[in-house]
């Protein structure tokens, strides 16, 4: 399995899972069952001999849900739940010149939903879905200019799908983008491989996403950073290392454009063959078919080792 996605919607969970055999499935069961659990697979989209990176479900604002899958063909596709229990094909993006390694939806203070996708090409896309109003267009010496919008059905409404933003900020693959709020505000979290992390906001005055925060590793032969989250209260993200080691900053409490690192343990990524403690108890090493050895040892938090 290469990727995994859940949403929870009408008192029901619907699950969407890739898989290196080339399938996207669909799953769905309900927790309220007395009956015993049944995850019944629904459908599956056969994507040749394509390879699926990343899978998110989204409900759209009073309508069906949305499914958005990247694949190796450099595009995002939709496909929407126009019908009970069958996925169709609604739409597919492109814009990105390499493979789209992250996806992620939000919904702004607009009721839109956003959805973020980070690419092999450096670059992170917003992309704006919003429902589409009954209101024609006219043209104007005013708005001649006008973004690029593309119109799909999902549940028998209509939506309208643009270009939100292009955020360049990285300098190698970004392998994940994920989204939070803090304090009200919506902020969007990218790990790349160039071995940083990146907090982007909206600045509301001049309706720009900008850099809010930079974090990262200096010097070492890691392959950057493969994925990154926020704590659910949007205070402290955390991200992991190709070879599996964590990484965790928290944003300091007094001055909210500091982050500081903090402790966190990690781990081997392949099969752990022996451990040993060091003669007098202190620290514990173990060694691994991926190929490092790791030293462990406890911290003095307040005066007592964890």
């Amino acid at each position: 399995m290469t990727s995994v996605d859940a949403i929870f919607n009408e008192n029901e969970f619907t699950v969407a899972t890739a898989s290196a055999d080339s399938t996207v499935r669909l799953w769905r069961f309900s927790p309220d069952n007395q009956q015993d659990e049944i995850i019944e697979c629904f459908q599956v989209l056969d994507l040749s001999s394509g390879i699926c990176f990343s899978v998110k479900l989204c409900s759209l604002p009073a309508s069906g849900i949305i499914l958005a899958y990247s694949t190796d063909d450099d595009k995002i596709h939709f496909h929407g739940e126009n019908s009970p229990k069958c996925f169709e094909r609604v739409e597919a993006l492109t814009g990105h010149e390499d493979w789209v390694r992250g996806l992620d939806f939000a919904t702004d203070d607009n009721g839109d939903v956003l959805l973020a996708s980070s690419s092999q090409d450096s670059f992170i896309r917003l992309w704006r879905i919003s429902p589409k109003s009954n209101e024609t267009f006219e043209t104007t010496a005013d708005n001649l200019i006008q973004v690029d919008e593309r119109t799909f059905t999902v549940a028998g409404k209509k939506f309208i799908l643009s270009v939100e933003s292009v955020l360049q900020g990285h300098e190698n693959w970004v392998y994940s983008v994920s989204w939070s709020r803090s304090n009200g505000v919506l902020q969007l979290l990218s790990s790349s491989m160039d071995k940083t992390m990146i907090v982007w906001t909206i600045d509301k005055e001049q309706s720009l996403w900008t850099e809010k925060i930079r974090v990262g590793d200096v010097g070492g032969n890691s392959l950057g950073f493969y994925g990154a989250k926020f704590h659910s209260s949007g205070k402290s993200i955390v991200g992991h290392g190709f070879l599996g080691s964590l990484h965790l900053w928290h944003q300091n409490e007094e001055n909210e454009r500091l982050w500081q690192p903090g402790v966190i343990n990690g781990g081997h990524f392949k099969e752990v063959k022996d451990i040993g403690w060091e003669p007098n108890g202190k620290f514990l090493f173990s060694v691994s078919i991926d190929q490092t050895t790791r030293i462990h040892a406890g911290w003095k938090n307040q005066g007592h080792v964890k």
